[in-house]
C-alpha cells in the first residue's frame, strides 16, 4: 500500500505495480483496473474513478487537471482488478490533496 499526494486543481498521474499473487497469479493483462477515490472509507460512490493503462503487471492512471475537483483534504482510494470471471482489490490506502498556493501581485 501506498498513499497518494497530489495538489488542488493538480493531474492527478500514479504509476503502480503488482505482483502476480495479487491477481490469482496471473498478470493484469485481460483485467480492467481502476481507481476509485471516496471521501470515507464505508462511502459506496466514489467522487472520481479512473481506468488504469495496463502493461503486464503495472499499471498506469491519470486524472486530468480538468477533472481534479477534490478539495485540500484527506481521501481514500480504493485499485480493482476486474475480468469477466474475477475481481480482486488490489490496494487500498489514502489521497491526501494539498492546498495549491496562488502567488498574487
Amino acid at each position: 500500500m501506498s498513499r497518494i499526494y497530489t495538489y488542488e486543481g493538480n493531474t492527478i498521474y500514479e504509476s503502480k505495480s503488482y505482483l502476480a499473487a495479487d491477481c490469482a497469479n496471473t498478470t493484469l493483462s485481460g483485467f480492467t483496473v481502476k481507481l476509485h477515490i471516496m471521501q470515507n472509507k464505508d462511502d459506496y460512490h466514489a467522487l472520481l474513478t479512473a481506468t488504469g493503462t495496463v502493461s503486464g503487471q503495472g499499471v498506469v492512471f491519470t486524472i486530468p487537471a480538468d477533472s481534479n475537483t477534490l478539495d485540500k483534504g484527506t481521501y481514500y482510494y480504493e485499485v480493482v482488478a476486474e475480468s469477466s470471471v474475477n475481481k480482486f482489490t488490489l490496494e487500498q490506502d489514502r489521497l491526501f490533496v494539498k492546498e495549491s498556493i496562488v502567488y498574487l501581485s
